[in-house]
């Protein structure tokens, strides 16, 4: 039988021994005649090691099992052990404890052995015999060691020089030890562990492996039951989220981000799904303080200012005129605050533009707090309240556009009209401050932020969600065994790590007060538009060899769409394969244009206010390679 390892021989004299078929291991030599059994990542491995499904950007598995050949049995190996059990010596040389303490404990008055010696000279034997042979006088101590010795002596014989036990060093443990080796341990359990480990310290260079790593996942998800939080909204406590997350801070606002449904922040809100936490991580870095307002409050009369590291939070209300605030926190907030960044939006698709009504109300709040305390006032909203239904657009320019003329064409979607409205009332609220501002005066910046598609991460391996529709029509590909020629539009992505960045950047720049000691950019307009697209603009041609390394058919779009489709029904029990079977609507109504339609957004305004806007490349091949090894 294939993929199977065979213990044993014809007869009993082979029990301990293992003959591997070959599954795309090799065995590694790690020390003179012991050998690690290795995995590397290939096609085969991939197909009968899981660890590579957890783990694979691993180019190998080590086992940590040792084994040693079988003198004149070729491909026949003794296990020996394994590599964590090694006991490394102060002059680095490395000794297998196995043989002696099996030797040694197989004698008939011995319960347990144990070889001790890490980082010393020399090794040392501790011995625990049984109840009626337990010695309680020096005399029967030496007795005792007299009647054990031969079996220490054969042990010695098969190890090496620097790796015997000599007689001086053989000790017995009695009960009348346990309370010493309790204290002992004790001490030395608190001289280990005397450093906590701090917000901003990375887990995985204290050293903690991938056994710890699943037992923190394990736990953070046991907690999150006890508070409510369902087994679907659990799948974004992982491993993966645990290494890609790996301080207490970063984890906690990836989850945070993650379980949230909403939240509105002064200064920055999380509504950008990924990136809320970047961008605050960005800001603090510019500013010395935070105020955020995180909507959801619990009742009335249990809201309160936390601190947590330089970032005020505060539970709002943004329906309410004063935000769901106390008195004391709604004059702490219009005190403090220079700079309001709206981002949080329910990014819903099937919602009407009436039943966005509470967040337009939620934005004239907003507005009034920023007038009472002369602040900046940014709002994060979508390319797609410039996109045209019709295609008759041919360019976008960065104002906010004309009601009379093209309000007409804009997307027959809820999301992007309630969006467009926040844009045209913040227009009449930045004309308005600038209408009563004195002539020497500089008015208040007023700033819409245009976000188009946002990707996964340039550097580093940070996930971008499996779920949303590029990731899932990736994922499917592969399910279905052929990939679409296109997808409906230009790649004018920007990668999430990116965005945070050019977030901040458009912040300094809308915001006059000064930054870091630098004086802040006067605009002579009152509202400023970006539009935050990819200057740099690819095609799905210019990426799709890298999805045909994984997936070398390609059909036309309309095909591929009707495959899935098709697939539907035959595949809801494995969604996690195919995730695009949730999406046929959207991808009909998405994927089917050319892309000829898609309109050319204006970014001079966006590469002059932000230079990671204006160095930015575009999405690549190498871009691409480094989403799938996430996703696939």
């Amino acid at each position: 039988m294939k993929h199977v390892v065979y213990g044993g021989g014809p007869n009993s004299s082979h029990w301990n021994e293992f003959n591997f078929i070959d599954v795309g291991h090799k065995m590694e030599e790690v020390e003179p005649g012991l050998f690690e059994l290795v995995y590397p990542n290939t096609e085969l491995t991939r197909r009968c090691q899981l660890h590579f499904h957890s783990y694979p950007e691993l180019s190998e598995y080590r086992t940590k099992d040792l084994f040693a050949p079988v003198p004149g049995k070729d491909g026949w190996w003794t296990y020996r052990g394994r590599t964590d059990n090694w006991v490394i010596m102060s002059n680095a040389l490395k000794m297998d404890p196995t043989d002696i303490e099996s030797t040694v404990g197989s004698h008939p008055d011995v319960r347990g052995v144990l070889v001790a010696g890490d980082r010393r000279y020399r090794l040392c034997l501790l011995v625990e015999l049984k109840d009626d042979a337990i010695p309680a006088t020096n005399t029967e101590r030496e007795d005792a060691l007299a009647k054990l010795w031969p079996s220490i002596e054969e042990a010695n014989k098969r190890s090496s020089k620097f790796g015997r036990i000599p007689r001086e060093l053989v000790f017995f443990a009695t009960p009348s030890c346990m309370q010493k080796l309790n204290k002992a341990f004790s001490a030395q359990h608190c001289r280990v562990l005397k450093h906590g480990i701090e917000m901003d310290d990375d887990l995985l260079a204290a050293g903690i492996d991938s056994f710890g790593i699943m037992a923190v996942a394990s736990r953070l998800k046991a907690a999150l039951r006890q508070h409510g939080v369902s087994e679907a909204s659990l799948s974004v406590v992982s491993v993966k989220t645990l290494y890609s997350a790996s301080t207490i801070r970063s984890l906690a606002d990836s989850l945070a981000g993650a379980l949230s449904t909403s939240g509105q922040d002064i200064t920055s809100d999380g509504g950008l799904e990924d990136d809320g936490s970047d961008i605050l991580a960005f800001i603090q870095k510019y500013k010395a303080a935070v105020q955020q307002l995180v909507e959801n409050a619990p009742a009335a009369g249990e809201v309160d200012a936390k601190k947590r590291g330089e970032s005020t939070h505060c539970e709002a209300d943004l329906s309410n005129e004063t935000l769901g605030l106390s008195p004391n926190e709604y004059a702490f907030v219009t005190r403090e605050t220079t700079v309001i960044v709206h981002n949080a939006y329910p990014v819903n698709f099937l919602l009407n533009l009436a039943q966005f009504e509470p967040h337009l109300r939620g934005l004239l709040n907003l507005m009034a707090l920023a007038l009472n305390a002369r602040a900046s006032l940014l709002f994060v909203s979508s390319i797609s309240t410039a996109m045209s239904a019709s295609g008759r657009r041919q360019r976008v320019p960065e104002v906010v556009l004309d009601t009379a003329t093209q309000v007409d064409d804009l997307l027959p979607q809820g999301y992007a009209q309630s969006k467009y409205v926040c844009e045209k009332m913040l227009e009449a609220f930045a004309d308005g401050l600038a209408a009563r501002s004195a002539p020497t005066e500089a008015a208040q910046p007023v700033g819409v932020l245009r976000v188009g598609q946002i990707c996964g991460p340039r550097f580093g391996r940070g996930p971008w969600n499996k779920w949303e529709w590029f990731p899932s029509l990736v994922m499917s590909s592969r399910f279905l065994g052929v990939a679409p020629d296109g997808i409906g539009q230009e790649i004018n992505w920007i990668p999430v790590d990116e965005l945070a960045c050019i977030v901040t950047e458009l912040i300094s720049c809308v915001h006059l007060p000064p930054v870091n000691g630098e004086p802040g950019r006067q605009q002579s307009n009152p509202l400023q538009v970006f539009n935050v697209v990819n200057p740099k603009v690819s095609s799905w041609k210019d990426v799709l060899p890298a999805l045909q390394r994984e997936v070398p058919e390609t059909i036309p779009v309309c095909q591929w769409v009707g495959r899935l489709e098709e697939s539907v029904d035959k595949s809801t029990y494995v969604l996690d394969q195919n995730p695009g079977a949730k999406l046929v609507a959207f991808y009909q109504g998405a994927l089917l244009g050319d892309g000829s339609a898609e309109p050319l957004y204006e970014v001079e305004s966006l590469v002059q206010a932000s230079a990671t806007a204006a160095r930015l490349g575009p999405v690549t091949q190498a871009d691409l390679e480094r989403w799938m090894e996430v996703w696939l």
